[in-house]
């Protein structure tokens, strides 16, 4: 159908998502990766933009996002399929592919220029919603997802940011994900990390990508989708996650997921 997004969870444990999108036409639109994003393009066009660069999307790209990494894109016409892993997943098949045993694979090529694997990825989106049995599904995203780290992956280590994040950035995050539905203040979060509101503001921006409240919405959406795919109310999830309201909830929902609430609570199915 034109102009929509489907959803599907093909992996029993809720670690793996694949979303597909028909001939979108958005205007850029920011969001924070919680999973890796991996991404192919069959038709249409758009702009990609991820670490301080842009993209150029049309048939054949293909993109990988990093989990706790702000991304945008403006589409149109686009027809992308998106394949969202979680971490663990993807370290655990890391672990067995590349024998790391302790970061988590890094990408530093965000747009990658392989048409074999762009090909792979598109295959792979496509199977993953055909009759198919469980154990050819499964067989065939583990050799996709092997071959992209074998080719791409390196160790996270190489990354530039040495020294990693700021002890006070990295407490702000874990009290907002313990909080994500709490109607939490800026100066409560200034003194978690010893900081003024202001420069707090100023240094996580800066680290994140995001400014503190745009990152307890998306940690939010995280949730709600969670809580969606499992067949709870779009009402329960909205006051569950910390929303306004229904209507908050579901503008904020559709305008970064794509969907409303209950078209993903719909399609949101395990199989």
């Amino acid at each position: 159908m034109k102009n929509s997004i489907t959803i599907r969870h093909p992996w029993p444990q809720q670690q793996l998502e694949l979303l597909q999108g028909i001939t979108l036409t958005n205007p850029y639109c920011q969001r924070f990766a919680h999973s890796y994003v991996i991404g192919t393009v069959q038709a249409g066009r758009g702009i990609l933009q991820y670490r301080l660069s842009k993209q150029e999307l049309a048939r054949g790209a293909f993109y990988v996002i990093e989990p706790g990494e702000v991304w945008g894109c403006q589409s149109e016409e686009l027809t992308f399929s998106h394949l969202l892993v979680d971490p663990t997943l993807l370290q655990h098949i890391a672990i067995e592919t590349l024998g790391t045993e302790k970061a988590l694979p890094h990408f530093p090529a965000s747009g990658i220029c392989n048409s074999a694997l762009s090909q792979l990825f598109a295959n792979l989106s496509a199977g993953l919603i055909e009759p198919a049995s469980q154990l050819k599904q499964q067989e065939t995203l583990l050799t996709a997802l092997a071959q992209l780290l074998l080719s791409q992956a390196r160790d996270r280590a190489e990354l530039e940011h040495v020294g990693g994040e700021h002890s006070a950035i990295r407490r702000v995050k874990a009290y907002l994900a313990e909080h994500y539905a709490g109607d939490v203040s800026l100066g409560t979060l200034a003194s978690i990390a010893n900081l003024s509101a202001f420069h707090l503001t100023r240094v996580f921006r800066q680290a994140v990508g995001l400014p503190p409240h745009a990152y307890q919405l998306q940690l939010r959406i995280a949730h709600a989708r969670n809580l969606l795919a499992k067949g709870l109310s779009v009402s329960y999830v909205a006051h569950e996650t910390g929303f306004f309201d229904q209507t908050h909830f579901t503008k904020q929902f559709k305008r970064h997921v794509g969907i409303t609430p209950g078209t993903y609570r719909k399609t949101a199915k395990f199989y």
